[in-house]
């Protein structure tokens, strides 16, 4: 019967080479999918054909998983060995595609039943990504023995795979985890893991995350420190638990995250109510930190109502830095209505911020809305602080290689001595790089010999 059906097998093969042979040849080509080309296929068939070659690797890789979870129930040590042997070998013989798409399944119920002898395969086996799964999975029983072994591999994946795992486990605590990590050697791997635990310990249990980096006084503690209070930006939930540590542990917070720390949990507040948040900072007068925690509620008004802020700033007894604190209100407030700060700015009492606010404004309208530039120095009283904008305008527009704006800004000068004064310094300025340009406005608006001295003079050096 063998020898039968021997011959008919080989009559079929021969057969249909034969047939193959002589059919004409087909160059019609399918791509089905993406998955590959399927000869003469429809795509319908193309189709069936790839989910059937899915099907059967899924069929030959089966049952090396049957065999591993029927060994891992085997009670006897001996016996079990022999099964898990079975099976891995089962494993390596599968086409290498298949074995590589089923290693780190398979290396993961290896480590749920039994994760001595998974630990073993995996050192071995010189597949990718088995040891990485396995200690994941033994992470979720045993964390600190996941840990010192991914520790021990030096792989960055085996660490990280496990802090994550860890973090997820009811068998481990975020301090113990921190504990290990901490102690683990330096490396990408380790300041990836740990910023991931500040992310989430920032999260879960903020105060218990800010006790243990305050008691392991270090440059490590001090990064993740910062990178807590970072976290409480992106999730507002946790602002009013933070506010509430800020108020006990803002004295102990070292000096180098100090800043950082005050200034970004001002700003978290002010965007969720900014007259709380200025009642919230007047109780951290006392620090240092106190001037620029308070100017992030400021801007963080001025981002939205600049009127608002600009009242407040007024108040100039209530801020400590007052000069710098105007023209960073004067920039947000700009964006959505330039003309109502426009006319506040010129109203400004104190002399040096009103420069500083009227320069930064001019520059903006130069950089904006040329036509709008012109507007906004007409409006200006005539006087030596107008000239004093207008200088700086005029770098503005050669920033834009804006020469008809640079020319109609010239005009506004306050008198004739200013115009020459203001256009003599710009070109000598500007001599080395556009020569052509200066000695035209020097032709058209400069008489004075002095200045024309110091013109060629910058020329020749």
């Amino acid at each position: 019967m063998r020898r039968m059906t021997a011959v008919f097998v080989a009559g079929v093969l021969v057969g249909g080479t034969m047939a193959y042979i002589l059919l004409p040849a087909r160059t019609d080509v399918r791509v089905v999918s993406g998955s590959g080309a399927v000869p003469g296929a429809s795509d319908a068939q193309g189709s069936a054909i790839v989910r059937d070659a899915a099907e059967a690797s899924r069929s030959s890789a089966r049952p090396a998983l049957v065999a591993l979870d029927d060994a891992l129930a085997i009670d006897s040590p001996d016996d079990r060995r022999d099964a898990v042997r079975d099976a891995i070998g089962l494993l390596d013989a599968l086409p290498a595609l298949d074995r590589a798409q089923l290693a780190t399944r398979f290396a993961a119920r290896f480590a749920a039943g039994d994760p001595d002898a998974a630990i073993e395969w995996a050192r071995s086996a010189r597949l990718p990504r088995v040891f990485d799964e396995v200690l994941a999975v033994l992470a979720a029983s045993d964390p600190d023995r996941a840990l010192e072994l991914a520790v021990e591999s030096g792989g960055s994946a085996s660490l990280d795979r496990v802090a994550r795992s860890a973090m997820d486990s009811s068998a481990t605590t975020l301090n113990a985890l921190a504990d290990a990590l901490a102690a683990a050697p330096p490396s990408p791997a380790k300041n990836a893991s740990l910023s991931l635990l500040a992310d989430t310990w920032a999260e879960r249990d903020p105060e218990a995350a800010l006790e243990w980096m305050l008691d392991r006084p270090s440059d490590e503690s001090w990064r993740l420190l910062t990178r807590a209070v970072r976290h409480v930006q992106n999730s507002p939930v946790l602002v009013p638990q933070y506010l509430e540590l800020t108020e006990r542990y803002l004295d102990r917070i070292p000096p180098d995250v100090r800043p950082e720390w005050l200034t970004t949990m001002a700003r978290a507040y002010a965007n969720r109510s900014p007259e709380a948040a200025l009642d919230w900072i007047e109780r951290f007068r006392n620090f240092d930190e106190y001037a620029t925690a308070q100017s992030e509620v400021i801007l963080s008004i001025a981002n939205m109502d600049g009127a608002s802020a600009a009242a407040l700033i007024e108040s100039r007894a209530l801020w400590a830095d007052y000069r710098n604190l105007v023209t960073p209100v004067v920039s947000r407030w700009s964006r959505y209505d330039p003309d109502a700060v426009s006319a506040w700015a010129a109203g400004i009492p104190e002399p040096a911020a009103r420069q500083d606010a009227l320069i930064s404004l001019g520059n903006l309208w130069v950089s904006r809305d040329p036509v709008g530039a012109q507007r906004f120095v007409a409006g200006l009283p005539t006087s030596p602080e107008r000239d004093r904008v207008l200088d700086r305008m005029l770098r503005s527009a050669l920033n834009r290689d804006n020469w008809t704006l640079i020319d109609n800004l010239i005009a506004f000068y306050s008198s004739n001595g200013a115009r020459e004064q203001g256009v003599a310094e710009f070109s000598t300025r500007i001599a080395r790089g556009y020569e052509a340009e200066a000695r035209r406005l020097m032709d058209r608006y400069v008489t004075d010999p002095a200045l024309w001295s110091a013109f060629e003079a910058r020329l020749a050096r």
